[in-house]
């Protein structure tokens, strides 16, 4: 076993990054424009953070929240960046203005129609991007200054506090492909957890007698996702129907039955952006399984099981002669462990440091770390970009170009954050937690319960100018905080709450 110290004697502020996904490269990147002069090293468990996955596959849908971070770096069709001049975000994403759907029924397939829960109008405004989760990684560690160390196979196992220097060391573990592992320590002034929904940073940070977590209970929680790589352009009815990159897909199922019914959710993809950032293309796009964990489809441990269960499902697709997918895909569907998604959860802390103004060292929370809840509402990466957005902005009204100041600027973040935090947690758990066609009766009642709601919500809205807040996953597109939002769907509720009393009350005054 070696040992690998990192350890720096200069008086320069050392920031240790945990996890190079989205949020984590992010914070590098704004990190190093904030404090040029600091020793910054980013670290992750993956050997390859910008390797296309096929088991996390995920396609993100930037919005206007994002693109308030995304502007500082890349350009777009309402913005200029100078650090990326050559790359906008339409190079590498599909927009989203009007977001259609083709619905692949069994017997035919049904023309593109607008959603009704997409405000279109809003998205004139400021266009989303739907960007795949690999394309997007691989740019912003294309934008890294060279001063970044960035170190992949490394997994954190402690985290120590120095009162002496008041700064923290850091224990890794770097994995080796030949077997011979070594230990890693870093030396960080400044700790940020940006390693996902089962953060190591934030288990180690919180005291062992305390609750890290806070967690709200969903309809989409604990649903398992996979995704079965289909080619770019599969075919359905025989040949006769020919699909666009362009255009999201819903495939219906023929199967009825709550375990053995399948629907295949499919997006946009945009081919030509791994051209564009020197990446290997793949010549598939991910169709999207949502199951619950007891369903048949989780039950499958070889490719013949799975392909006979999609061959069942989905009649209207080209299954024969490679129509459809290539060669081992199912058996790669089958070996392949299904991600789950969390209930909407959040830390019961976003950062934590010493006593009083906090001293010049601390450990803050970004991303999923934070907080993290399933994809009904598309705002996993723009939240992360925002939290990146609001600890720059923290930092540089702290004055922080050394350690002086971290711990001021890390309570700072907690106290504007946390309540952003805690609405968009609230907002997830009620906004569209059906989508994704959950079987079983409740799950039924519930769907058809939120679609009235929905309606309803939205018709208010109409009718009082905007007065009462539309439904939750509606009123957030527009770009207002959190908070807001979710204030302003509470009024709307209790609003109805008062309707309904009021018409009560006239109902018994008439019978009574």
């Amino acid at each position: 076993m070696l040992l690998i110290s990192y350890l720096s004697p200069s008086t320069a502020l050392n920031v240790a990054i945990v996890g190079s996904g989205p949020a984590g490269l992010a914070s590098a990147l704004s990190l190093s424009r904030l404090l040029p002069s600091a020793n910054i090293t980013i670290v992750d468990s993956s050997p390859d953070p910008s390797a296309y996955d096929p088991t996390r596959s995920f396609l993100y849908l930037l919005d206007s929240r994002g693109q308030k971070w995304t502007n500082n770096f890349i350009s777009s069709s309402s913005s200029s960046s100078s650090r990326s001049p050559s790359i906008a975000l339409e190079d590498i994403g599909i927009p989203s203005t009007d977001f259609k759907l083709s619905v692949l029924e069994v017997r035919e397939a049904k023309p593109p129609v607008s959603l009704p829960i997409v405000d279109k109008e809003n998205r004139k405004k400021s266009t989303p991007y739907w960007i795949q989760r690999g394309h997007f990684v691989k740019l912003l560690s294309t934008l890294l200054p060279p001063t970044v160390a960035s170190h992949s196979s490394v997994t954190l196992n402690s985290i120590v506090r120095q009162p002496s220097t008041d700064s923290y060391i850091l224990s890794c573990t770097k994995i080796s492909s030949a077997g011979e592992n070594s230990i890693m320590t870093l030396n960080a002034d400044l700790v940020v957890g940006a390693d996902g929904v089962n953060s190591k940073v934030r288990e180690l940070s919180h005291p062992p007698s305390s609750k890290s977590l806070k967690i709200s209970k969903s309809p989409a929680g604990g649903l398992h996702f996979k995704s079965l790589q289909i080619k770019s352009t599969f075919s359905g009815y025989n040949s006769t129907h020919s699909t666009d990159l362009s255009m999201a897909y819903a495939v219906r199922p023929f199967l009825t039955g709550d375990l053995t019914s399948l629907r295949l959710g499919i997006l946009p993809v945009l081919p030509s952006a791994g051209a564009v950032l020197n990446v290997s293309v793949p010549t598939t796009r991910p169709a999207n399984v949502v199951t619950r964990p007891d369903h048949d489809i989780t039950g499958c441990e070889t490719g013949e099981e799975v392909e006979d269960l999609m061959r069942r499902n989905f009649p209207q697709l080209n299954w024969d002669g490679g129509g459809v997918v290539e060669e081992g895909e199912f058996e790669r569907f089958a070996k392949s462990k299904p991600v789950w998604f969390p209930h909407p959860q959040r830390s019961t802390q976003l950062s934590f440091t010493k006593t009083g103004d906090g001293g010049g060292s601390g450990i803050v929370l970004i991303g999923d770390s934070a907080h993290s809840f399933p994809p009904d509402i598309g705002q996993g990466v723009n939240a992360a970009l925002m939290d990146v957005l609001e600890l720059e902005g923290c930092l540089e009204r702290a004055g922080c170009r050394g350690k002086e100041g971290i711990g001021e600027a890390l309570n700072e973040y907690e106290r504007r954050r946390m309540p952003e935090v805690k609405a968009l947690v609230e907002l997830c758990r009620i906004a569209n937690p059906y989508q994704y066609s959950q079987t079983g009766t409740w799950a039924r009642v519930g769907k058809r319960l939120w679609a009235i709601n929905f309606a309803l919500r939205l018709l208010l809205s109409k009718a009082t100018g905007g007065l009462l807040k539309p439904n939750a996953f509606y009123a957030m597109q527009k770009e207002e905080s959190y908070v807001k939002v979710l204030n302003g769907c509470r009024r709307t509720t209790a609003f109805i709450y008062a309707a309904l009393a009021a018409a009560a009350w006239r109902c018994a005054r008439i019978l009574y």
